[in-house]
């Protein structure tokens, strides 16, 4: 499977064999702890025969899956740490 990124005009574009995605908006690109979830993407080109919400799911389980659980765990250890110094 072959997948990039491109950067044209300030944009980046996600590339997969059969799509191509961006973030709905490029801020996201910009935050250090984000879970990146469906919503944040939107599909430009779609040639893998699933609908666009399948096609999403899959790009977060593939594209994003261990930086989503790295965020998770340092959100979830942040918590904990605020809620042991406020105990």
């Amino acid at each position: 499977m072959t997948e990039y990124i491109q950067l044209v005009d300030g944009i980046n574009f996600y590339n997969g064999e059969d799509y191509k995605y961006k973030f709905v908006d490029e801020k996201y690109h910009r935050y250090a702890w984000l879970i990146v979830k469906e919503k944040h993407i939107q599909i430009l080109e779609n040639k893998t025969g699933q609908s666009d919400k399948e096609l999403k799911s899959e790009i977060v389980r593939t594209w994003f899956m261990i930086e989503n659980e790295l965020v998770k765990q340092h959100n979830n250890a942040k918590a904990r740490s605020r809620r042991s110094n406020n105990a």
